[in-house]
């Protein structure tokens, strides 16, 4: 039974060093074919970051969705002060006899920005 487990272990030890073996060799071939081409890449490398990319991903869909959400939520906060705030504006400078450029006004911009996100993000119509 010792003798079979020592003979084991040998085998397991054998193979080890074999792989060892391959993994320099091929780690040996990967620089020199990517001295000669800047351009190939390691496998080994592509899966690694691959694997890191899959993990990133449901994180960074989570900050933008909540990033997303605060800024929603910052627009409708401002066109609902800054909207109501511009015709008290419109209305206090009509009674005075002032004119006010509705062109060149910056809550004029501000609905023009806030429409080009609305639908860029698919929220037109909120």
């Amino acid at each position: 039974m010792e003798e079979s487990l020592h003979s084991l272990e040998l085998h397991f030890q054998k193979a080890d060093q074999e792989l060892q073996l391959m993994l320099r060799t091929l780690e040996k071939e990967f620089m020199e074919k990517r001295a000669a081409d800047p351009q190939i890449v390691n496998p080994l490398q592509v899966l690694l970051r691959l694997q890191r990319l899959r993990e990133d991903v449901p994180r960074v869909q989570e900050e933008l969705s909540s990033l997303l959400a605060e800024k929603r939520d910052f627009v409708q906060s401002c066109e609902s002060t800054l909207l109501p705030t511009a015709e008290m504006l419109a209305d206090l400078c009509a009674r005075s006899g002032l004119q006010l450029n509705a062109d060149q006004s910056p809550i004029s911009d501000f609905v023009e920005t806030a429409s080009e996100w609305k639908a860029s993000v698919g929220l037109t119509g909120q």
